[in-house]
């Protein structure tokens, strides 16, 4: 340093020094922020797949009831027709 005050070099060197410091800070900022938003990502991720599962569990077991009443439907339809012919041979014409 001489006596009118630091040197071009000094000078120069510092603007590096301070650049370089902005920089670093900008480059973290920019980290933090994606690390944030990657995790936000992710957190509505999980969540959507969890819906997803529950929507799916859902839609299973309606298929299920469904396959339910349709064999029920089914046995039902048996019944009727059974009783339909134990009817026909058991009543006796009219006449």
């Amino acid at each position: 340093m001489t006596a009118e005050g630091p040197s071009k070099l000094a000078v120069k060197g510092l603007r590096m020094l301070l650049s370089n410091t902005l920089e670093f800070d900008l480059i973290e900022k920019t980290a933090v922020s994606l690390r944030s938003k990657t995790l936000q990502h992710t957190t509505t991720y999980c969540n959507t797949l969890r819906r997803t599962a529950t929507h799916c569990n859902t839609l299973q077991h309606t298929a299920t009831h469904c396959n339910t009443l349709q064999h029920t439907a089914t046995h039902c339809n048996s019944l009727k027709r059974t009783a339909t012919q134990l009817v026909e041979k058991t009543v006796v014409p009219l006449g």
